[in-house]
């Protein structure tokens, strides 16, 4: 097809251009740049290239790394290290021998695998690249690196035997060597279109991403940000790019979550998750700690973004049965992909993952987190859930779901409450709700209410009359106790049902007001109000639960809102 060359060199001048110290011409090199430049250019594929490409990237002691050549093509990237004059090999240790035995201080090999490592673990490609490495010794003959066979790297040497021959095909040589490490490594037979090549190189362009310089935050500035004492779920698999985490109320989800953003804080990502007060709490969290490289969004808002033309995506539309939702997800990503400055996001999180497993997220991160659209094997993703906290769970097969991203991740669980000794008793009230017979729901509640743990305080009001009456004797005593943000008013859904209901009733109040997404990280004087299900992924000190006497029986609501509680909570029964 073509070559690429992103040197512009002129080939005629290359020896009073590549020199060195003392002026003499690098002949190594020249011939080398001569031979891919030509080779290349007659190939059936198409090839980008670099000489003397250098990164500023830290490797043992020097401040960048500078390679020699560089070539890419729809099947991965080839590095190149070249060593010119006369080379031998002395029991595994490479020397030159133009003027007497001069010992390298490492191997050629090793060299090019360093600065592939450091490209590789300091994050500069997209997710989905594949990296191969091999050498040159253009005025070299060896006819192997080791006598023993599995430790010969010759399939991955250009000597001056192919040097010399007309039969021999640098191109063809680049390739066998990158679709053989691509074997050894079980990469699979995938290869890149010609946009995708286009993305993965972008870094090594002249015009790249401004978000490609990486960086990463140490273990002890992300547990300082946090103000945890140690974050040791963290430590033991920051390490993995695919981590799926199962766990319960109280397990530190939510704060892995926040770790791990600002540990990637240089790299370009999204958060996601159901509820939009969630949302707004993780993107007012991020802002006071100045991290923006992470956009934090609502998963509806998000896939809407995304959406033009004819693969637009209402609100309505994830009103559907599961599968027209994960058909219109996937029709939506697909498209986003094809437009013009595509670039995956170097990684996703999604919080409270039981929310949306069934709506499309396994096609959005296998789709938007790598450059061949097979994020779910080479994307870097953090994914939360509880599917417990999933409404009708079972029905929508929650587990299912779960199980389908986990062969592709690490997947642990957490079972561990990181709350305080009270909130643990919450937890275990709150579980006999959860797996109780829906008949069973009012004489637990009824337990709770003449055994009187110390966590939970139940109050039954004939009128909502009396209802409002007893919330402001709350208000009072948390404004006089300066302790108003401690407190939060969580409604059943049923009382927010119908024209002019209670909870309308409520958010009317001077001294209550109703979250919102702009108003949650808001200071007040007045008791924050809104939904169960609203809040979930959030907690708060002191819930109060609102609940109706004569529907008291949704079970999973009141699971959901006794375990946003980190101290107590009080369970206000009325009627009207």
């Amino acid at each position: 097809m073509a070559i690429i060359s992103h040197d512009y060199k002129d080939l005629d001048m290359l020896e009073t251009i590549m020199v060195k110290n003392d002026g003499t011409p690098l002949h190594g090199e020249i011939d080398m740049y001569r031979r891919i430049y030509n080779d290349c250019q007659k190939s059936d594929l198409l090839w980008h290239f670099w000489h003397d490409l250098r990164l500023p990237i830290s490797i043992n002691s020097q401040s960048e790394i500078q390679i020699d050549f560089l070539l890419a093509s729809a099947y991965g990237i080839l590095i190149v290290e070249v060593k010119g004059g006369k080379v031998g090999i002395d029991d595994g240790k490479f020397f030159f021998s133009s003027n007497g035995i001069n010992y390298m201080d490492r191997s050629p090999f090793a060299q090019a695998d360093d600065y592939k490592f450091a490209i590789i673990n300091n994050n500069i490609l997209p997710n989905g690249v594949f990296v191969a490495t091999a050498c040159a010794f253009p005025h070299t003959m060896m006819s192997s690196t080791n006598s023993t066979s599995i430790l010969d790297l010759k399939y991955k040497l250009w000597t001056e035997a192919e040097q010399i021959s007309s039969n021999c095909s640098f191109a063809k040589f680049a390739l066998d060597v990158i679709c053989k490490e691509r074997q050894m490594k079980n990469w699979g037979e995938v290869i890149m279109s010609d946009k995708e090549l286009a993305i993965s190189i972008s870094p090594f362009s002249q015009n790249r991403p401004t978000f490609w310089n990486y960086s990463e935050e140490n273990y002890a500035t992300i547990v300082n940000w946090l103000e945890v004492q140690n974050l040791e779920v963290f430590r033991a698999i920051q390490q993995n790019k695919r981590i799926i985490i199962e766990g319960g109320p109280g397990t530190g989800k939510t704060t892995i979550a926040k770790a791990f953003i600002r540990k990637y804080k240089k790299l370009r990502g999204v958060y996601l998750c159901w509820n939009n007060l969630l949302a707004s709490k993780i993107k007012h969290d991020l802002e006071i700690a100045n991290i923006k490289n992470c956009q934090v969004e609502q998963y509806i808002s998000f896939i809407s973004r995304l959406s033009t033309g004819k693969d637009t995506i209402s609100f309505e539309d994830f009103q559907g049965t599961p599968n027209c939702i994960r058909t219109k997800v996937n029709d939506v990503v697909r498209a986003y992909r094809k437009r013009e400055g595509f670039y995956p996001f170097d990684f996703i999180v999604v919080d409270e993952a039981q929310d949306i497993f069934d709506k499309g997220i396994k096609d959005v991160i296998n789709t938007l987190t790598s450059v061949d659209s097979r994020g779910l094997s080479n994307g870097r993703y953090l994914i939360f859930y509880d599917t417990e906290q999933g409404y009708r769970n079972d029905d929508r097969q929650l587990r299912v779901f779960a199980n389908e991203i986990s062969d592709f991740g690490a997947h642990y669980i957490l079972n561990e409450n990181k709350r305080v000794p009270s909130n643990k008793c919450l937890v275990h009230c709150a579980n006999k709700i959860l797996h109780a017979e829906l008949h069973e729901v009012c004489n637990i509640i009824d337990d709770f209410s003449l055994s009187n743990p110390s966590c939970i305080k139940v109050n039954k009001c004939a009128t909502y009359r009396e209802g409002i009456g007893l919330l402001k004797d709350i208000y009072l005593r948390a404004k006089s106790n300066k302790s108003i943000s401690d407190y939060v008013l969580l409604s059943s859904s049923t009382l927010r049902c119908g024209i002019a209901s209670f909870y309308d009733r409520l958010a009317d109040i001077e001294w209550i007001k109703e979250l919102t997404h702009k108003n949650l990280s808001l200071q007040s004087e007045t008791l924050s109000l809104t939904t169960i299900l609203s809040y979930k992924g959030l907690e708060n000190k002191h819930i109060i639960l609102l609940i109706d006497a004569d529907k008291v029986s949704d079970k999973y609501e009141l699971y959901i809102g006794m375990s946003r509680a980190i101290l107590d909570v009080e369970i206000i029964y009325l009627k009207k």
